[in-house]
């Protein structure tokens, strides 16, 4: 008689004998009425000979392919399972794939010295969480790997270069000027743009580098296992020679530039935050200089970081702290050499890292907001200096007192209000006062400009273009604005001798600005040569250092004022 019972290893699967006692019978119904022959998933039981005792009509297939595979009814994973049930008595689980369906096997203990597998198929919430893990690290919009990803990638890399001694590098990368795109053609048409960024960065890398999109529009490359740095550089270069080709959407073509900040990590060097933070140092001052560039980071970087912070922390107390001052640089009519006017210029002395030029901190104001603040004691502290010297009577009538001013200061609804309110406190007269704007805040602040400059013609305070021929000024727009002074920018006057190109325009600025009936102001003059030359080109009011005085301070100038007034 052949036994019910197989051992696992054995190529056929056996029906069960008729010949057994009746108590081997009794057991058997009992047990096998635990097991629907109908049930849709996989189910069978084991002894602890290692035999199969039973499976139902959906476990055949599998045992099947398992005995095709494996040569044996059961893989020889599935053991040490059932052992661990046999010996703890305690449920376990096991998960298998078969063809396209995915089973979770619960492993109990049946009948005295068996174990029962159940399987379940989780086919759907294997698919489903699939699906669940490629969208925590991806990109939905692109498709591209998602920060979370990038930074496990990241942190595996930087490991890597310690085990096998070479440098990773990653390149974070900004779309320049993304915000106005989505602004003027709408954020169909700025997903668009990032869906074709991020398949521009696909087809420039390698196949073992990680491309993701870290959020909005800055994208992030690793390259991991690099022996030079000039590896991402160069990849650098390829990818902003890339962005030279204008990119086609929706019947529009688009200029698009990136700015891209690179950051090095050495074997056993550096981590991945100090990595991603020293990209990210060298992405801001790419895009500080000018942006469509790139920058690898360096000592030098951080040390300049260090010092922008240090002033943007201590700019206001520091005005507070009386560590600012006004110096004042006059302005002469010609042909008789007379002061005309003076022009006020803010320096600041700070306590630990000494003269801080203009050319740095007026931009961290700005960006800061505290330029308006920082304008507004300018503008107050100028004008009460100015009223000292016109009640010792040194200031002719016509004489004014020039004051830059920022397009931040007059973008804010409060600076009519506080202007208003210092010439009331200083009792400085309107007529005598002129705000000096750059030529590039007048070109690309038109809008909100119009109204400002309109309330400043009905107060009588009159308007310059200050460094006049550096931006790109309409003539149509000099003349709508009913600005008052241009004032030609020193850097056509230092080679006005020697450049037939710098004297001409020059000649044609003067000659545009008298045309307009606006009074012409050059700047930056040092030698006698210059001087003649503008005198001959019809320039009536001049500014420099030809005239010996660098920007004074209060008593220099009284005592200047007070000289020509005795002429």
């Amino acid at each position: 008689m052949s036994n019910i019972i197989q051992p696992l290893t054995s190529l056929h699967l056996s029906e069960k004998s008729p010949e057994q006692d009746f108590g081997q019978l009794k057991d058997s119904i009992i047990f096998l009425s635990n097991f629907p022959q109908k049930n849709p998933a996989p189910v069978f039981s084991v002894n602890n000979n290692d035999e199969l005792i039973y499976f139902n009509q959906s476990a055949k297939p599998l045992l099947n392919d398992w005995l095709k595979k494996y040569h044996a009814l059961l893989p020889d994973h599935f053991f040490e399972k059932i052992y661990k049930v046999l010996v703890t008595r305690q449920e376990t689980i096991i998960e298998e794939s078969w063809q396209d369906n995915h089973y979770l096997f619960s492993i109990t203990l049946g009948a005295p010295g068996t174990v029962n597998l159940y399987g379940t198929n989780i086919t759907e919430l294997k698919k489903t969480q699939d699906e669940l893990i490629y969208l925590s690290n991806h990109d939905v919009l692109t498709g591209l790997y998602n920060r979370n990803a990038f930074d496990k990638a990241l942190r595996q890399a930087i490991v890597d270069t310690g085990e096998h001694q070479q440098m990773c590098g990653i390149l974070l990368i900004d779309l320049d000027d993304f915000k106005s795109i989505n602004d003027s053609f709408g954020h169909h048409v700025g997903d668009e743009l990032l869906i074709t960024v991020g398949r521009f960065l696909l087809e420039q890398t390698r196949k073992e580098d990680v491309v993701a999109r870290l959020g909005g529009d800055v994208f992030a490359i690793l390259m991991p296992r690099i022996s030079i740095k000039q590896s991402a550089e160069k990849l650098a270069q390829s990818l902003l020679d890339r962005f030279t080709r204008p990119i086609k959407l929706e019947n529009h073509l688009f200029q698009a530039t990136i700015s891209i900040g690179i950051a090095i990590a050495k074997p056993s060097e550096t981590d991945s935050i100090t990595l991603l933070k020293n990209a990210d140092l060298a992405l801001y001052h790419v895009k500080n200089s000018g942006r469509n560039n790139f920058k690898c980071f360096s000592d030098n970087i951080q040390q300049k970081f260090q010092r922008q912070v240090t002033l943007q922390s201590t700019l206001i107390d520091s005005l507070h702290n009386n560590d600012f001052y006004i110096v004042y640089q006059p302005q002469y009519q010609l042909p008789d050499n007379t002061i005309s006017g003076l022009e006020a210029l803010l320096r600041w002395h700070h306590p630990e890292l000494g003269p801080v030029t203009p050319d740095e901190f007026i931009p961290i104001s700005e960006k800061n907001g505290t330029i308006i603040e920082l304008g507004l004691w300018v503008l107050e502290n100028a004008c009460r200096e100015y009223m000292v010297w016109h009640k010792k009577g040194f200031i002719p009538k016509s004489f004014k007192l020039s004051i830059n001013l920022s397009p931040v200061q007059l973008q804010s609804e409060s600076f009519i209000a506080s202007l208003n309110n210092i010439l009331q406190v200083t009792n400085m007269p309107a007529k005598n006062l002129e705000f000096e704007l750059t030529e590039t805040a007048v070109m690309t602040n038109t809008v909100e400009l119009d109204s400002i400059l309109s309330k400043l013609r009905q107060m009588n305070i009159s308007v310059a273009i200050d460094d006049f021929g550096t931006g790109y000024s309409s003539l149509s727009r000099l003349k709508d604005l009913h600005i008052n002074t241009l004032k030609i920018d020193k850097s056509f006057v230092k080679d006005i001798t020697t450049d037939k190109d710098h004297n001409a325009i020059v000649k044609s600025i003067i000659a545009l600005g008298h045309s307009l009936n606006l009074k012409v102001i050059t700047e930056g003059v040092e030698t006698k040569q210059q001087l003649e030359t503008i005198s001959h080109h019809g320039c009536q009011f001049v500014q420099g250092f030809y005239f010996g005085q660098k920007p004074l301070g209060s008593n220099e100038v009284l005592k200047v004022l007070k000289k020509f007034s005795q002429r």
